[in-house]
């Protein structure tokens, strides 16, 4: 995948564009050690890519394929510096998930990336918690962004070079 490359949709029934690394299962680690992403998304081939990205950018990148497992991961630590969740997920969907992590007091950042693009899909999201709702299909630099400006929102740091995602990737 190239950078400004757009990522496809991933629904059930949608084509792949993008071709994935393997490995990604799991806890994988970055450059940076502190700044920890928990990535939900049931599609294996999108999160493996995610997962290598982030990681590659610095993140220290969770995966998690299902809402009950996100819970888990996130109940088991609850150190995550920012959540990726995506809306439609086997079992607990991504707003239960949301309001699980509102419900116990959480204040880490929850990004939704998810398919669903309707207003009303919208306000949910945020209503449920998320501080950012971006729509599938995305481009990679679009959601290292949105994930430093939420970072900066909850962190006493505001040089985003900082950050992860900051530098040149070939």
């Amino acid at each position: 995948m190239e950078r400004g490359e757009e990522v496809a949709s991933t629904g059930a029934d949608a084509s792949e564009t993008t071709h994935v690394a393997s490995g990604a299962d799991g806890r994988v680690a970055g450059h940076v050690s502190g700044l920890s992403l928990l990535l939900v998304e049931d599609n294996q081939r999108l999160s493996r890519l995610l997962a290598r990205l982030l990681s590659g950018d610095g993140f220290v990148v969770t995966v998690a394929t299902d809402g009950n497992e996100a819970v888990g991961r996130f109940d088991a630590t609850r150190q995550f510096d920012v959540i990726v969740l995506d809306v439609g997920l086997p079992g607990l969907d991504g707003l239960g998930v949301a309001r699980h992590i509102r419900s116990i007091g959480s204040t880490d950042p929850i990004i939704m990336l998810t398919a669903r693009d309707g207003i009303f899909d919208r306000a949910a999201g945020l209503d449920a918690g998320a501080n950012d709702y971006l729509v599938k299909p995305f481009v990679y630099e679009e959601l290292v962004a949105r994930i430093r400006a939420n970072l900066r929102h909850t962190s006493n740091v505001s040089e985003p070079h900082g950050f992860p995602g900051t530098g040149s990737r070939p």
